[in-house]
């Protein structure tokens, strides 16, 4: 998939700029993403045609930070991108592959020149990386999220309160509606 802009490197800034990477280039800044949003988006993004998801997915570009070793770390829109890599995996309209999955991107900083504990502890500061698990528990240790690939996080079973918020936001569940078994706090 190719949006006509120029592909994210190591040299790319900040500026508003958009940019193309493939999916698979980029890291994740939190441990896990659930699975139920991340197939309801992959199977909403198989049903359009290249222009309807092009047209999609440059209206949403996905923010990330160059990081130490030149690592292209997701700030926001996990579900997004990985959803992208799952709709790339089946046949879709669009005529995607794992080889050409691509989103847009927005290089909010180049902190390539960090090193390790200064650029965690930027990244913590601004409030891009969830260093807790699925569950709640942590904090986590960073040190292993710049080495996984997005094409490759932890997909978790979803908590009955996230699958209810993400039902209605994809209109499959009525406002009023709760989960008999769900606990609230």
């Amino acid at each position: 998939m190719d949006f006509g802009y120029e592909e994210c490197s190591s040299k790319s800034h900040r500026g508003g700029q958009l940019y193309q990477i493939r999916v698979a280039d980029l890291h994740p800044t939190q441990s896990a993403v659930g699975l139920d949003e991340v197939y309801a988006k992959a199977e909403a993004m198989r049903k359009k045609s290249e222009d309807e998801l092009t047209a999609y997915l440059i209206t949403r570009p996905v923010p990330i930070v160059i990081g130490n070793d030149n690592k292209f770390c997701l700030t926001d829109h996990h579900h997004q991108a990985r959803a992208v890599w799952e709709a790339a995996k089946k046949k879709n309209e669009a005529g995607i592959d794992q080889g050409n999955a691509r989103v847009v991107v927005e290089v909010l900083y180049n902190w390539s020149v960090l090193k390790d504990y200064e650029f965690w502890k930027a990244m913590h500061g601004n409030g891009w990386v969830y260093l807790f698990n699925y569950l709640g528990g942590g904090p986590l240790q960073h040190q292993g999220f710049a080495q996984r690939s997005l094409s490759g996080p932890r997909l978790v079973r979803t908590l009955p309160l996230r699958v209810l918020e993400a039902a209605r936001r994809f209109r499959r569940v009525p406002v009023g509606a709760v989960f008999p078994h769900a606990h609230h706090p």
